[in-house]
């Protein structure tokens, strides 16, 4: 696929869905404009969410795990994309808490927008996809906001044990 100004863009695919107990939710995240990447979330063989995207670097948002254990990962991770290809290049935000406790976050009015977004966008049920990323909105958050408030969530939890 072709941009304005020649510019190549690849498509790049990342699971999506809920289905026999397992959850899965992957958006893109564009930090130099502080908005998601337009996706397109499909069901299939493999469901997938796709993002068309440039060479260059992005923040990946993931969640994945068993909706019945004890825990589901939550990733915001640095990766890279070029022709195509994505390298995972580091870990920046890594959380393991129990689903109801991501489903709080959602009305908890100190939950930064840009993380709320993206809960909000989490299959809502049993082979479900995620929603599409609000590609049209902008956001004031960073991502040491996202880590501050995952790491103040984590420790108010531990407490509460």
């Amino acid at each position: 696929m072709e941009m304005g100004n020649n510019e190549m863009l690849s498509r790049v695919a990342f699971g999506t869905g809920r289905w026999e107990g397992r959850i899965m939710h992957n958006w893109v995240y564009l930090e130099k404009k502080n908005k998601w990447a337009k996706s397109y979330c499909h069901s299939g063989i493999k469901p997938s969410c796709d993002f068309y995207l440039q060479d260059g670097s992005y923040m990946l948002f993931s969640f994945h795990g068993y909706t019945n254990s004890d825990g589901v990962v939550f990733e915001i991770m640095k990766i890279t994309v070029k022709n195509g290809k994505v390298t995972y290049n580091e870990d920046i935000v890594r959380a393991n808490l129990l689903l109801k406790q991501y489903k709080q976050m959602i009305s908890d009015p100190s939950c930064p927008d840009l993380l709320k977004d993206f809960l909000k966008g989490m299959p809502p049920k049993n082979y479900s996809l995620s929603g599409n990323a609000p590609d049209n909105k902008t956001y004031t958050t960073t991502i040491d906001d996202i880590r501050n408030y995952i790491e103040n969530y984590n420790s108010k939890s531990e407490k509460n044990v």
